[in-house]
């Protein structure tokens, strides 16, 4: 989704802009004026567009991170606080965003799972029954 900046309602280009509290401000604009006006420091925070949730600490971005995952670096003034009540499309509490509170990694660990368990049993049974045995005193296989 694109925004467009809320002082010259233009579309930035990508990393050209920055988002304040109250929507997105392109960088020619935000530098205008700087004289008359508290330059606030700007942060780094990880987005995941997949889903739709953000944070400043790289060790949960790095907690999060599926292999589905589309994380992107934004730049932001001062710092936005996430939600702090659990939405279960977003997944999350009071802003952990740990891969466990996510539906879709819980699916993909239990069909690792499955797959793990299965190939177990394959072995096990290609053990037990798998291979046929050579007849007694024949040179070949029984069939």
């Amino acid at each position: 989704m694109l925004r467009a900046c809320i002082e010259c309602k233009k579309i930035p280009a990508k990393n050209e802009y920055y988002d304040i509290d109250i929507g997105r401000v392109c960088r020619s604009c935000f530098s205008d004026n700087t004289s008359d006006r508290v330059v606030k420091p700007t942060f780094t925070k990880k987005v995941c567009l997949s889903h739709r949730c953000s944070t400043y600490n790289m060790r949960q971005m790095g907690a999060h991170e599926m292999p589905w995952c589309d994380i992107v670096s934004v730049q932001t003034v001062g710092v936005q606080k996430p939600n702090t009540q659990y939405d279960e499309t977003l997944g999350g509490m009071n802003g952990n965003i740990g891969r466990h509170y996510y539906k879709d990694w819980t699916v993909y660990c239990q069909q690792k799972d499955k797959l793990i368990h299965a190939q177990k049993d394959w072995a096990k049974y290609r053990n037990t029954f798998g291979r046929k045995r050579p007849a007694r005193g024949g040179k070949g296989y029984a069939y």
